[in-house]
């Protein structure tokens, strides 16, 4: 996408939309993995804490890209946001300043919370507010903020005062995020031909593939950014610095996530999930054995760019299951990944003492690699020589077959 296509106030939506995820996914739900060692060690919570805390925060996302989803079918977009900045806002101040597990795992709910009312409100706005050319590559940008922020939240914890220092930059850059994009985004259009109906969400069934891939993406990658910092410092023996620069790559990397909307319209959404759920369960399965800090970052590098990737897969999805209501099915996706992450990261925190973190990583890298057997399962129907639209095919736009169905998809 080329900033020359875009209006100055449309830049800075995609750019305020951006940092947003970047604060409340990089920082506010991904920084407890990153913190994790450095909590173990000030005694604030115990190793199981941990995936206790991180299953708070799965579980509150959900909640909220529910409630969220519910906000946008009435057009209450803002509503949702300024919802997500006070959870952001009230969650990293409040994880910042615990100094008992209570408030700790409190804090890190209500700050999980935030991201889940922000996603589908940005990816409402955005297809509403960016010409239609630019508007897939513009959410895959904003939804490449995850790895920004995750790169943003390893340079800060360097500093005196470490996670603690992070959590209270995201509480500052959640305001001054939200209060942009809110800035950018005019109450009233002036041109009538820009007014647009209310979402309107299509059948349920239209997502239940969606679904269920998600939902094993979630499980499956849950234990890497639950245990992954710590895992690599025990078993690769990798220094303090060095396990910084393993999750810096995962931001770093994270970054490359913005080719998804290009991927998705070159090889097609059949094709580019299976492939990128096979290196997902690949990044996660050969951690544990990883020998070093390059071995490591390059496995963190990995898993970064593939996890952000295969987020903006999931709004394409979305807008390929519910064209009219690419908000609420973004929201609904986003949830069902953290349901399957609530999954992982409950049975984590009760096996981990007695299976260990490289048994987990494994089951974790097992179901991961089960989405590219899903997808490769779903055979869609065999095409003409010659191009035929969807409703000659009989493919309902919207249907699961043609969620898995574009033009780039071939059987």
């Amino acid at each position: 996408m080329s900033a020359r296509n875009l209006s100055p106030r449309q830049r800075q939506q995609v750019a305020a939309a951006t940092v947003i995820v970047a604060t409340y996914y990089g920082m506010a739900r991904f920084g407890l993995g990153l913190s994790a060692p450095r909590v173990l060690e000030d005694g604030v919570v115990t190793t199981s804490q941990i995936a206790v805390a991180s299953s708070i925060s799965f579980a509150t996302y959900v909640i909220a890209c529910f409630l969220s989803g519910a906000m946008l079918r009435h057009d209450r977009w803002r509503l949702s946001l300024l919802t997500a900045m006070t959870c952001a806002v009230l969650g990293c101040a409040g994880t910042a300043t615990a100094t008992t597990a209570a408030v700790f795992l409190g804090s890190i709910g209500v700050g999980g919370a935030a991201a889940g009312f922000a996603s589908g409100a940005i990816a409402y706005r955005l297809a509403r507010d960016i010409p239609a050319p630019q508007e897939q590559r513009s959410q895959a940008i904003a939804n490449a903020g995850t790895g920004t922020g995750v790169a943003i939240a390893t340079a800060l914890i360097a500093l005196p005062g470490g996670w603690r220092t992070m959590f209270l930059a995201a509480a500052v850059l959640a305001l001054v995020a939200t209060a942009t994009m809110l800035r950018a985004t005019p109450r009233i259009r002036v041109d009538e031909q820009d007014v647009v109906a209310p979402e309107t969400p299509g059948p349920r069934r239209d997502l239940a593939i969606p679904v269920l891939l998600t939902i094993l993406m979630g499980a499956g990658s849950s234990v890497f950014w639950t245990y992954g910092r710590t895992l690599v410092e025990d078993s690769a023996d990798l220094t303090e610095t060095a396990s910084l620069l393993f999750w810096a790559m995962i931001g770093a990397a994270g970054i490359i996530g913005s080719i998804s909307g290009d991927l998705s319209a070159r090889a097609g959404s059949r094709l580019s999930w299976c492939l990128c759920s096979a290196l997902l369960a690949a990044s996660i399965l050969f951690l544990p054995q990883a020998e070093g800090v390059a071995t490591a970052a390059a496995l963190g590098a990995t898993f970064g760019a593939i996890y952000v990737i295969l987020c903006g897969l999931t709004i394409e999805l979305a807008r390929q299951s519910w064209p009219h209501a690419v908000g609420a099915g973004t929201a609904i996706l986003f949830a069902t990944i953290a349901v399957g992450q609530v999954v992982g990261t409950a049975i984590a925190s009760a096996t981990v003492d007695d299976l260990g973190m490289p048994t987990l990583f494994r089951v974790g890298a097992l179901i991961s690699g089960l989405g590219a057997v899903v997808v490769w399962a779903l055979r869609p129907p065999r095409e003409a020589s010659a191009p035929v639209d969807e409703g000659a095919r009989g493919l309902r736009p919207g249907s699961i077959e043609s969620a898995f169905h574009t033009t780039a998809d071939k059987p």
